[in-house]
């Protein structure tokens, strides 16, 4: 018996194609001579050295000679098959092909064993139908439209949603840069030149074009200092009244008056360094002699400004003239002279220096 090493069926020694599915039927092969153990194919047998070919054959024919003539006989080989077999027991063909060419009806003529013969020449069947070539292309073209597909919906996606916004982003980026070095350069060269004129307009008109340029903060610095200077009608008041005092106490003799309106340590009075409230005490004594009964001062122009130390403190100063007139006993000596002069203020409104200088006399 031979068994089918595809579908476990079994049949006769004689058979050489399973019947069922049509593969080869894999025998245990011996030399007909010495009964040495053969392989298909062998064309020698490896123990008595013999020729192996040529009595396959003839054992073959022997096979087709013996069989019973019953039944249909294989249209390729000849052999007596039983009714309703679909593959030759010999050599392995579907019967379903019909009968070949004269060529091919016999096998008398070939001296090829039928084993060897369809060994390199295979004729059976596959078991399972194969798919159709047109099926293959069909699943081969839609695999490589969906993979086209794929990668163009990829390609629109990586470039819509990821390369063109970067590409937008780093282009607006070096744009911005380059608009920024321009701007600064020009922020560079308007401050150079408001520097240079160092007044409140132009200060302005730098944060008008700059409000958040490179020295805007400077600027602002600046406008606050020029703020600071700005006097106003208070300040000239206290200034101006203060002025007035000190000149009318001089004129009147009232000590106390005048000492009201000087800082206790001056810088200077009436031409002395370091001066203090006895210096003033002094100098009204002299203005009001012993032959000087009367002395009238006539105030004239009163010129206030301002400015701020390091700590922005304001200082404040007076420019001013006036007329003095003496009433003495001896006519021969000065009975008049005008005076300009300059007088510092602190921020509490008190006189810390005063300086005057005669004009003309008589």
């Amino acid at each position: 018996m031979k068994t089918c090493h595809y579908c476990n069926s079994q049949w006769d020694d004689h058979y050489s194609f399973c019947i069922k599915c049509g593969h080869k039927l894999q025998p245990d092969l011996k030399c007909p001579h010495c009964g040495g153990a053969i392989e298909e194919g062998d064309s020698f047998c490896n123990n008595c050295g013999k020729e192996i070919g040529v009595i396959k054959a003839e054992k073959a024919d022997q096979v087709i000679v013996n069989k019973k003539d019953n039944g249909t006989q294989c249209p390729f080989c000849g052999t007596t098959l039983e009714p309703g077999t679909k593959y030759c027991i010999k050599c392995g063909k579907p019967q379903s092909l019909g009968i070949p060419s004269p060529s091919n009806t016999s096998r008398r003529y070939d001296a090829t064993p039928v084993e060897t013969r369809n060994k390199y020449q295979p004729s059976s069947p596959i078991v399972s139908e194969p798919p159709k070539k047109g099926d293959n292309g069909i699943f081969v073209v839609l695999g490589v439209s969906l993979f086209i597909v794929i990668a163009a919906l990829a390609g629109g996606y990586y470039y819509h949603d990821i390369y063109l916004p970067e590409k937008l982003e780093r282009e607006a980026e070096l744009e911005r840069m380059a608009e920024e070095h321009r701007r600064d350069s020009l922020d560079q060269a308007l401050w150079s030149e408001t520097m240079k004129k160092g007044t409140e307009r132009a200060f302005r008109k730098y944060l008008r074009e700059y409000p958040n340029g490179i020295y805007s903060g400077e600027a602002t610095s600046k406008l606050d200092h020029f703020q600071k200077l700005k006097l106003t009608e208070d300040e000239v008041y206290y200034v101006t009244n203060c002025l007035k005092t000190f000149l009318s106490s001089l004129a009147n003799n009232e000590e106390n008056d005048m000492l009201e309106c000087l800082y206790p340590e001056m810088e200077s009075f009436m031409g002395k360094s370091n001066a203090t409230k006895v210096d003033a005490v002094t100098y009204i004594k002299k203005l009001h002699s012993e032959d000087i009964y009367d002395v009238q001062i006539i105030i004239g122009d009163i010129e206030v400004s301002k400015t701020l130390d390091e700590q922005d403190v304001p200082i404040y100063a007076a420019l001013f003239t006036y007329d003095r007139r003496l009433s003495r006993e001896d006519t021969s000596l000065e009975t008049f002279a005008s005076f300009k002069g300059r007088a510092t203020f602190n921020n509490a409104f008190r006189i810390v220096s005063i300086t005057q200088q005669k004009t003309s006399h008589y």
